[in-house]
């Protein structure tokens, strides 16, 4: 948790703002030239601020690693949230295809990020490295729930639920960690929409054999 992070400032919100801003940076720095090579001082540089500065806020490399860790366990909670709280009367269907495109925008957004936990993960504590791996897992659980629904709904006819779901959380990481393939052949829009038809064709219930 962040809390046990010292810090010698008082005020929370500007805490965390701050280092939010350096985790930010350290992240793009930590995926281009590796966590070994990265120093605190190029942190500090890319951050704009002064390395006594950053001691204020994140005082080791592996303070910043924690950090980058337990807001990206969390920071992909409210996509979802919103999209169920604004279409509460909407179908699994319509549901899932909306989850499908929240969670695939926001992959795009965090892909960088995305690309360092996968290169990086060896550098992380034990504990670090079971929350990515728990927060992934909720994602996946998320998306399990939501095929139960169209289940249950008469919506959907699914074998595993559990692969289909897990399929959905690959393919939104892969959109970034693939983008050397993708990017020339299908913009973001396009992918979400091939991806969608995709998986929903293959599960409708009233689907032909």
């Amino acid at each position: 948790m962040t809390d046990i992070i010292r810090t010698y400032i008082n005020n929370e919100k500007l805490v965390q703002a701050k280092r939010k801003h350096i985790a930010e940076c350290a992240a793009v720095l930590f995926a281009k030239q590796g966590f070994d090579a990265t120093s605190l001082r190029d942190i500090s540089n890319a951050c704009s601020m002064p390395l006594g500065s950053i001691y204020n806020y994140l005082s080791t490399k592996e303070d910043i690693l924690h950090f980058i860790c337990e807001t990206a366990s969390l920071d992909w909670k409210p996509i979802f949230k919103d999209v169920l709280e604004q279409h509460q009367d909407a179908t699994a269907t319509e549901l899932l295809r909306m989850c499908i495109e929240a969670w695939y925008r926001y992959a795009d957004e965090v892909q960088e990020q995305n690309m360092f936990f996968d290169r990086e993960i060896r550098n992380f504590s034990s504990e670090d490295r079971r929350t990515l791996l728990q927060s992934q897992a909720s994602i996946a659980f998320f998306f399990e729930d939501l095929l139960q629904r169209g289940i249950k709904s008469g919506e959907f006819k699914i074998e595993s639920p559990v692969c289909v779901a897990h399929n959905i959380l690959m393919a939104g990481i892969n959109w970034g960690q693939r983008r050397w393939f993708l990017r020339p052949r299908f913009t973001l829009d396009q992918y979400i929409k091939l991806q969608s038809d995709l998986i929903i064709n293959s599960i409708r219930a009233d689907r032909q054999p």
